[in-house]
C-alpha cells in the first residue's frame, strides 16, 4: 500500500514567509509537497463573486509568480516535490512546456503542474485575454487541448497543431523533461470532475461540501 503523502498548500504571497524559507521548513517537518496557488491580478471591481463566498482574502491581491517562487524554493530543498499552478489563459502552452521542463531538469524531476480555466472573468478582461461568456462552457476543452501541447512538447519537443484554440505551425520547444511531470486540476463542476478522470494523475479537492458529498 502506498503512504499517505502530506502536502503544504500556500498563497504565496508578498507579506508572508519567503518560498524558499517555508519550503525549508516544511522539508524540515516532514512534509511531501509544497504547492503554490495563482492570480495574474485582481481587478479593482470586483465584478465576480469569491466561489468561495463572502469578501476575497487579503492573499489573493499579493500572489507571486509560482514558477520563480518554487525555482527558488527547489534550489533550497533535496526531497520536497514542488506543484505550481498556471492560468491556462494567460500562459501559451509552448511558454508553460518549457518553463515545467526547466524546473523539473533543474530540482530532479520534482515537480507537477496544477492547472486552472480561470473563474475570474474581469481578471482576463482586463488583460484583452477572455474569449467571451461561451468560454466557459468550453473552458475544459481548451484545457484538454492545452495538455495535449504540453505533452507533444514535453515528448518530442515539437508540435504541429491547428485547431479552434491553437496554431502551431512546425513549432520547436526544447528542453524536454527528463521526468514525468504529473498534472493536477481542482475542476469541480460536473464537467470539471470529468476533466480530472481524463486528464489529471492528481486531484486537488476543495473543502466544499457538496462537491465532497458527490
Amino acid at each position: 500500500m502506498r503512504p499517505i503523502q502530506i502536502g503544504f498548500f500556500s498563497y504565496n504571497s508578498d507579506f508572508g514567509t519567503r518560498a524558499d524559507d517555508l519550503a525549508r521548513a516544511i522539508e524540515e517537518r516532514g512534509f511531501d509537497s509544497f504547492w503554490v496557488g495563482e492570480h495574474t491580478h485582481i481587478p479593482a471591481s470586483r465584478e465576480t463573486p469569491f466561489p468561495g463566498g463572502g469578501e476575497l482574502p487579503k492573499a489573493y491581491y499579493h500572489f507571486m509568480d509560482p514558477f520563480v517562487s518554487l525555482s527558488m524554493a527547489a534550489a533550497a530543498t533535496k526531497t520536497l516535490d514542488f506543484i505550481p499552478t498556471a492560468a491556462l489563459l494567460v500562459l501559451h502552452p509552448a511558454y508553460t512546456a518549457r518553463m515545467m521542463a526547466t524546473l523539473s531538469n533543474m530540482s530532479g524531476g520534482r515537480v507537477g503542474l496544477n492547472v486552472v480555466t480561470g473563474w475570474s472573468s474581469a481578471e482576463y478582461e482586463q488583460m484583452d485575454l477572455w474569449p467571451g461568456s461561451e468560454f466557459y462552457e468550453s473552458r475544459y476543452d481548451f484545457a484538454a487541448e492545452y495538455l495535449a501541447v504540453l505533452k507533444d512538447l514535453w515528448t518530442t519537443g515539437t508540435c504541429d497543431r491547428k485547431s479552434d484554440y491553437w496554431n502551431l505551425d512546425d513549432c520547436h520547444c526544447l528542453p524536454m523533461p527528463d521526468h514525468a511531470i504529473p498534472i493536477v486540476s481542482a475542476g469541480q463542476s460536473p464537467a470539471g470532475v470529468d476533466f480530472c478522470d481524463r486528464f489529471a494523475d492528481l486531484r486537488l479537492v476543495i473543502g466544499q461540501p457538496k462537491v465532497l458529498a458527490d
